[in-house]
């Protein structure tokens, strides 16, 4: 019987696993092309002058500098209905969007539904309430999920199989944490209000040496 899972809700940007070759190709081409959302804002958007824009944006651009200066950096607009599917078939060799489609529900009784419909994977509520829920019966087939989570998890999506790729783009973002950079992207998309501790902590055990 299909177990439907219910958690409570990090903001953790990683890099997802990565098509053979993106490093080569890049270097052969000389053209790095980086996917972006026109209406996923902050994160990845069109600003006012029809430019990419954004926080996931910004990483992206941080990882086309580490390919070196001879690489031209492009942007490719796609949809949230193909977004995935552009770095499968190779439209773009990453992608800037906050990969995590969450839906709105009127309550608590209508996010459950939902899941139970298989219209949603998974729902997330403070852990008690659905305990709560839960015990007071009627919902065969749930389980309450036994991780906690503080943030909503991004990551910037990468094609399979790259692994040399992959670890530039990890380098990349461990030097971010690592040199504190990150916090000035942070600055320009957020403002200046005061880093979350929680997050903090998730750049410094992230900021890996090279």
């Amino acid at each position: 019987m299909r177990r439907r899972v219910l958690i409570a809700a990090m903001l953790v940007f990683a890099a997802q696993s990565a098509s053979a070759g993106t490093l080569e190709r890049a270097k052969e081409t000389g053209l790095f092309r980086i996917g972006y959302r026109a209406d996923a804002r902050p994160y990845s958007y069109q600003d006012k002058q029809g430019r990419p824009a954004g926080f996931v944006v910004d990483l992206c651009r941080e990882v086309a500098a580490a390919l070196g200066p001879w690489v031209k950096t492009t942007y490719v607009l796609v949809h949230a209905g193909e977004r995935f599917e552009s770095v499968r078939d190779g439209r773009v060799d990453i992608l800037c969007d906050p990969s995590a489609e969450v839906v709105a529900v009127r309550d608590h009784r209508h996010g459950m539904e939902l899941v139970q419909d298989a219209k949603l994977d998974a729902y997330m509520a403070d852990r008690n309430i659905l305990a709560a829920m839960l015990r007071a019966g009627g919902r065969p087939g749930f389980e309450l999920s036994k991780r906690y989570f503080s943030y909503e998890t991004y990551a910037l999506a990468l094609p399979r199989d790259d692994s040399a790729f992959r670890l530039l783009v990890d380098k990349t973002l461990a030097r971010l944490y690592r040199t504190g950079k990150v916090n000035a992207i942070l600055t320009k998309t957020f403002g200046g209000q005061p880093l979350d501790e929680m997050l903090s902590t998730m750049f410094l055990i992230n900021a890996l040496p090279e």
